[in-house]
């Protein structure tokens, strides 16, 4: 599909969800989502780790969070692994029955609010088990607070969309300019707009890393463009 057929089928879509937008739910409750409620529209959950852009442990981390808060509320500490096993197999495999049944009752023990600088049992119990795992040592503050980030996607949803109007925007401007002005550079710029807007909206993981890698260079260019005026 073409990259003028995709934004022409995203704006669409996104004039239809706004004639019936979904209200916003506060902090409490999004905590409280079950992956199956958090990731309801389909691909949401692959476009949102791709913005995340976490590295693996740390994903699989979220997910060990995830698969243990939905147990919790569901009462049923086996889901820990099914869960687990649908989106991080091989934590699936090295998390003991034991451990999995313990923080599930620690989740259900310590409730959903967020704890600023005094995390809850579950974050620190949760945190030992990460890096029994092999998952990196997290903090139980550094657990919580990507945990607040996981289930913030609802609340980024208005920025995204108008983050990618003004993007769509952006492009027709520089496309009318380049014509105008029969510029490749306008043009150039018309691409790369594009090429934002397609990364953000599609949750595309080379163009995301393209995007990034633009960022990086134009970031140390600017740097030796300073070393040199001083």
């Amino acid at each position: 599909m073409s990259e003028s057929r995709k934004l022409r089928r995203a704006q669409r879509a996104r004039r239809e969800r706004a004639e019936t937008p979904e209200p916003i739910k506060d902090r409490d409750a999004l905590r409280r989502e079950l992956a199956s409620e958090r990731f309801k529209r389909p691909g949401s959950e692959a476009l949102w780790s791709a913005l995340l852009g976490w590295e693996l442990a740390r994903l699989e981390r979220i997910w060990l969070c995830q698969a243990v808060h939905d147990a919790a509320r569901r009462q049923d500490a086996a889901l820990v692994r099914r869960e687990l096993l649908a989106r991080a197999p091989a934590v699936a495999e090295r998390l003991a029955s034991d451990e999995s049944a313990r923080a599930v009752e620690l989740c259900g023990s310590s409730g959903d609010e967020y704890r600023a600088g005094n995390p809850s049992p579950k974050w620190h119990y949760l945190a030992s088990v990460a890096a029994r795992l092999g998952l990196g040592e997290p903090t139980p503050d550094e657990l919580q607070d990507d945990w607040e980030v996981w289930t913030s996607m609802a609340l980024a949803a208005p920025v995204r969309k108008a983050l990618l109007d003004a993007l769509a925007e952006a492009e027709k401007l520089a496309g009318v300019l380049a014509k105008g002005a029969r510029s490749e550079r306008a043009g150039a710029v018309a691409n790369v707009t594009r090429a934002v807007w397609s990364a953000l909206a599609y949750g595309e993981e080379p163009a995301l890393a393209r995007v990034e890698g633009w960022s990086a260079e134009w970031l140390a260019a600017l740097a030796r463009a300073d070393v040199h005026s001083k």
